[in-house]
């Protein structure tokens, strides 16, 4: 759960034509699906792009089924810190600049008491990733994040 400061919500490049087979979003309800790609990776994420949005994250989901994760964005950049207040599963958070590359990975907890602690980007960012445990393990500091709008997601 991002707890950065209501900014407008930031335009992810659509993909003309892009289609996304039915799949299993787990519990993930009310979110945009998108594709990315991370480095050589393509990705499946559910698109955190609007104040509510983020401040709802991966609150209370218990699974990510056949997604990725799910992409947080700021358009212009901003400086963050997320927490795990009523988030259920552990996950690992990825912070990019605002040339979409990945500079920091940060492991989080589910929070059990307040207060939760913070997982601060230390700098501004224009997306972050949270993923599960292990997502970030073969993704190098340095790789580029291309999100895309999908025209005809499920």
């Amino acid at each position: 759960m991002s707890t950065a400061p209501s900014t407008s919500s930031t335009a992810v490049p659509t993909t003309v034509g892009a289609t996304i087979s039915q799949l299993d979003a787990g519990d993930i309800t009310g979110f945009e699906i998108i594709k990315a790609h991370l480095g050589n990776r393509s990705l499946r994420l559910a698109l955190a792009d609007t104040p509510a949005l983020r401040s709802r994250g991966l609150m209370g989901v218990t699974s990510l089924g056949d997604l990725d994760g799910m992409l947080f964005a700021w358009d212009p950049p901003v400086q963050v810190s997320f927490w795990m207040k009523n988030t259920l599963i552990p996950l690992d958070i990825g912070f990019f600049n605002e040339r979409g590359a990945l500079f920091l990975v940060v492991p989080m907890v589910p929070c059990q008491a307040d207060p939760c602690p913070r997982y601060p980007s230390e700098a501004p960012i224009r997306y972050a990733l949270e993923a599960l445990p292990g997502f970030f393990d073969t993704v190098a500091l340095g790789e580029g994040l291309i999100p895309r709008k999908n025209a005809d997601a499920p």
